[in-house]
């Protein structure tokens, strides 16, 4: 059985029967390689300097702010150092948090919430049934309509 080749419009060649894949390769067009574009000079000192940068300065979050809305029937651990956090509208949750350093976490309007963190301070609005395990430099400050509320508070002894 003989094989036949027709070049096809794009200069390649098509076969009527089968190759196996080393012939495939073979006949196959050669691509084009493109030659990379030299960087304009001040391209190239800006990449150096992104690259230099990321050598002697980790990228790690900057304690980003936390916000946990509407959760129910939940297991929540934020463990990362977070600027503030907020707790607004969850039932039947647990929530984790690691340290919260600048401002305060805020629970507001929850539901049966066990709470347990570390922070600058901690507010509480408006919560029925909810636990607290807190770890805080001042008081905890209780605002608002809050029924059945329990908590464990050390006070004082964080240094954030």
């Amino acid at each position: 059985m003989q094989t036949t080749a027709a070049p096809s419009s794009s200069g390649a060649v098509n076969t009527a029967a089968g190759l196996n894949m080393a012939e495939a390769l073979v006949q196959a067009p050669l691509r084009s390689q493109t030659v990379p574009q030299p960087l304009v000079p001040t391209q190239r000192i800006e990449e150096l300097a992104v690259l230099q940068s990321k050598r002697l300065i980790p990228i790690t979050p900057s304690m980003p702010p936390s916000l946990v809305l509407n959760c129910h029937d939940s297991v929540i651990y934020i463990l990362a150092p977070l600027r503030y956090a907020t707790i607004y509208g969850s039932s039947d949750a647990t929530i984790i948090l690691g340290m919260v350093g600048k401002v305060a976490v805020r629970v507001e309007h929850c539901e049966r919430v066990h709470l347990i963190t570390a922070a600058k301070r901690v507010c509480i609005a408006n919560c029925r049934e909810c636990v607290f395990f807190l770890g805080v430099n001042h008081r905890p400050l209780i605002v608002g309509d809050n029924h059945k509320l329990q908590y464990a508070v050390d006070i004082g002894s964080l240094k954030i």
